[in-house]
């Protein structure tokens, strides 16, 4: 039996049983660039280390905004292993509801894709009463890249393991919100229990002899996300083109 009890416990399984040199792949100016387990893993938690040595811990709430590529995966890991909890937001979002998200569920710090959605968070930014910290996963000018926080990471002696250890199955890993069709978008709070038991549960549906998956719902959606655990789960390489 494994004892996967939360999401993040998905690393160490992975990288003790299916150690490869493509774990996630995502193409950069037209040719695919990879992420083994290993570096996968040791980029993951240097960015957690880095988000805890600016302030971040336990039920902070930290948003995503971007298409599918593998950094999305690994700020996912990065939140939820320290406790925090993961807010995706969709690039479609308008500046409307970008606000209401990032007020509504009081967020901190948002990672961005690109020099679009930056300026999309950064107009809001403006209107906020406490404005969020801004990072983005493309290099512009004069914006915070990403890799300074997995940079200050690997400068730290800070030990992960309490950190992992504070989190309990019942713990809140994302918020996610709903379209809004109906009226205002709502919260809704899901723990690493939730997950967990989605994709262990799910597992029997994968045939066994595949190995490589293309993937292209956005991550943003909830059932996309609980596949890519599934595909970790199970021994399946993870490509977005």
């Amino acid at each position: 039996m494994d004892n996967i009890t939360r999401v993040f416990d998905l690393l160490k399984y992975n990288l003790t049983n299916f150690p490869k040199d493509e774990f996630i792949s995502g193409k950069v100016n037209g040719k695919w660039v990879s992420y083994s387990t290993q570096s996968f893993c040791e980029t993951t938690d240097n960015l957690s280390k880095g988000l805890i040595q600016l302030g971040f811990g336990k039920a902070n709430r930290i948003a995503v905004m971007s298409p599918n590529r593998p950094e999305w995966n690994i700020t996912d890991y990065a939140i939820n292993q320290i406790g925090a909890y993961q807010v995706p937001l969709y690039p479609t979002l308008s500046e409307h509801d970008v606000k209401f998200i990032l007020e509504n569920a009081e967020v901190s710090l948002v990672f961005v894709n690109d020099k679009d959605l930056y300026h999309k968070v950064n107009s809001v930014n403006a209107q906020l009463t406490k404005p969020v910290q801004i990072y983005s996963f493309e290099e512009i000018a004069d914006v915070k890249h990403w890799k300074e926080i997995v940079e200050i990471g690997s400068q730290t002696t800070i030990d992960l393991k309490p950190y992992q250890d504070a989190v309990k199955p019942e713990d809140i890993l994302t918020l996610i919100y709903t379209s809004g069709t109906t009226g205002t978008p709502k919260g809704v709070m899901l723990t690493h229990a939730n997950l967990v038991s989605n994709f262990k549960n799910s597992s029997v549906l994968l045939p066994p002899n595949i190995h490589k998956s293309l993937s292209f719902l956005p991550l943003s959606h909830i059932f996309e996300r609980m596949i890519s655990y599934l595909y970790a789960y199970g021994n399946v390489s993870v490509y977005y083109a």
